[in-house]
């Protein structure tokens, strides 16, 4: 409700008010419905697409902040705003379509924000919440008044069997992001008569890497972006997930829950003091030089004190050790640096969930979508590695990624690596 309407309905009789608020809800509802009559033509959208239509608009009445009484999650007021939902159809008609959100709050304060996933993306950004990182106190964008947007990045599904078709591939590294901001910039012009005085991108680990892509490919379209921990060189990052899955899925090489505990114990004995306080953080984490063998078991029997056997000390090694990736003639195509220590890895958000898991990779290894995470228990770092070799790499969802042998397809890493890594 604008400032000279809201004065208007000051100074009018409490009935007259009543009728006046009615009828301006009414008429903010009609110019967000209006827009699922809208469609948005390829020429429109910079990047080749069919075009994209509204398949949804409806306007989202206000919330007040709640408490979740189990929990105690807060979740912060939202404004009223139009909610917009549709698709971008892709050129390749066996492509799947890239689902976006855009979110018209009804006070705007001319500026829009587009949040970037994580994973594999595969879930469409509602961009209602917060940004990540954010304060738990601090007003989400929305309620600011920005004028937000999301996507799926062009497929269904936090795994990479999208890959396998090429231009879903493509919309996943980075089209999908210049399709849906230039879709949003025209439901956003159909909604308030005008563009953005500003546009800012906002995201973090593959989110982050979104945030760098469009920094460097679509540089005019933003006046800032904000990232956390992008994930720069994802194909490498994933290359390395992989590499760690195959060592604990060998006979011997699983990390248990003991073993973990007293890594993490060892991690703060040895580096905690290196920062000058005891305070169970690893401040200069860069100057931490673990040294894992003193962690091996005394005897050859099976540990039971969270000691490392051989083949356990080779499959932290291969966690944390720098990596390379040779190709059929011995020269090096790919690499990746140690993993850094920092004190957390024995919280339940470190080594646990994104390396080890419940359990390793099953031997023989399911095919295709039955390698679900949660089922088998695996850790995310293992699953996405192993759902990248099988979909970005090889492109056969049966491979059995624990003896995956990349020299036969150092070519296609290498393509996939400058597709997607935000490095340039």
């Amino acid at each position: 409700m604008t400032t000279k309407i809201l004065a208007w309905m000051l100074t009018m009789p409490p009935l007259l008010l009543g009728v006046a608020v009615a009828q301006e809800r009414g008429e903010v509802a009609t110019r967000c419905e209006a827009i699922l009559a809208m469609s948005i033509a390829p020429p429109q959208i910079a990047l080749p697409t069919r075009g994209a239509r509204i398949t949804s608009a409806k306007l989202i009445p206000a919330a007040a902040e709640t408490k979740d009484p189990a929990t105690s999650r807060v979740t912060l007021a939202r404004p009223e705003y139009c909610e917009i939902k549709g698709e971008i159809a892709p050129v390749d008609t066996s492509a799947p379509p890239i689902r976006f959100q855009v979110n018209l709050p009804t006070e705007w304060n001319g500026k829009a924000l587009q949040m970037g996933g994580g994973g594999y993306d595969g879930t469409v950004v509602a961009a209602t919440g917060a940004g990540p990182r954010a304060p738990d106190t601090a007003p989400y964008p929305l309620t600011r008044g920005y004028a937000t947007f999301g996507s799926d990045s062009g497929h269904e599904g936090n795994d990479a069997s999208f890959a396998v078709n090429d231009e879903a591939l493509m919309n996943f590294a980075y089209a999908q992001l210049k399709k849906t901001h230039d879709t949003a910039m025209a439901v956003i012009q159909a909604r308030y008569g005008r563009l953005p005085s500003k546009t800012y991108f906002f995201g973090q680990s593959e989110g982050g890497r979104e945030g760098m892509t469009v920094a460097q490919r679509f540089p005019r379209d933003y006046d800032g972006v904000v990232v956390t921990a992008p994930a720069m060189h994802y194909a490498n990052v994933m290359m390395r997930f992989n590499t760690a899955g195959s060592a604990l899925a060998r006979p011997g090489g699983f990390l248990t829950a003991a073993n973990i505990t007293a890594f993490g114990s060892a991690v703060l004995t040895q580096c905690d003091m290196n920062d000058g306080v005891a305070d169970g953080i690893v401040g200069n984490y860069l100057g931490c030089k673990f040294d894992a063998t003193q962690l091996r078991c005394q005897t050859v029997s099976a540990p039971k004190d969270g000691c490392f056997t051989d083949t356990q000390l080779a499959t932290l090694n291969a966690i944390y050790e720098p990596t390379t990736w040779k190709n059929a003639s011995g020269k090096t195509f790919l690499s990746y640096p140690r993993y850094l220590v920092g004190g957390g890895e024995a919280l339940p958000t470190g080594l646990a969930q994104w390396i080890t898991g419940r359990a390793p990779l099953p031997r023989p290894q399911p095919a295709g979508k039955a390698m679900n995470q949660q089922q088998l228990g695996i850790g995310a770092g293992p699953f996405y590695g192993n759902s990248a070799v099988r979909y970005l790499i090889a492109k056969d969802p049966t491979l059995d990624t624990v003896d995956f042998d990349p020299r036969p397809f150092a070519e296609r890493v290498t393509a996939v690596v400058k597709l997607l890594d935000s490095r340039r």
